[in-house]
């Protein structure tokens, strides 16, 4: 499995400040594109290799200024 990073991408969350980071655990980086279909075009910042059961995916919301 493979640990994908991103640290800011637009549009991810419906927030206020819409900006956030992505993880992402995946069995390569089109697997982790089909979890979350606005990194579609977004090469990752950090790509790991981990031992990992299962996929995961965690959003990072952008908190802004409030």
């Amino acid at each position: 499995m493979k640990l994908f990073i991103w640290n800011r991408i637009y549009e991810l969350t419906d927030n206020y400040h819409p900006e956030g980071g992505l993880l992402v655990i995946a069995e390569d980086l089109e697997n982790a594109k089909n979890m979350e279909p606005k990194i579609n075009s977004i090469k990752p910042d950090y790509v790991y290799d981990v031992i990992a059961d299962k996929p995961l995916k965690i959003i990072f919301p952008d908190a802004g200024c409030c």
